[in-house]
């Protein structure tokens, strides 16, 4: 195991993380900054899958392949996709 990593917060995120430790979501400082980095890199894997996903329309976009989609059956695309999570 790697030696630990200081991490100096903003008294901002300070007092933020020490609510959330008083009001019982983490019991440690530590537990609530492990919980932040394990958020901050799901968000990173989401991102980078919507942005391969993109350049690959954008590929068969560029090499003429896909089909019309009207506004209104897009928007509704983008509902469906936001309530299944992806």
């Amino acid at each position: 195991m790697s030696d630990p990593v200081k991490v100096h917060l903003s008294p901002d995120d300070a007092r933020f993380a020490a609510a959330l430790v008083a009001a019982g979501k983490y019991s440690t400082l530590e537990e609530a900054a492990k919980a932040a980095f394990r958020m901050l890199r799901e968000e990173q894997t989401r991102s980078d899958a919507v942005r391969d996903e993109l350049q690959a329309l954008f590929a068969e976009m560029d090499a003429g392949v896909g089909q019309e989609v009207s506004n209104e059956d897009f928007a509704e695309l983008v509902r469906r996709a936001a309530r299944s999570g992806g």
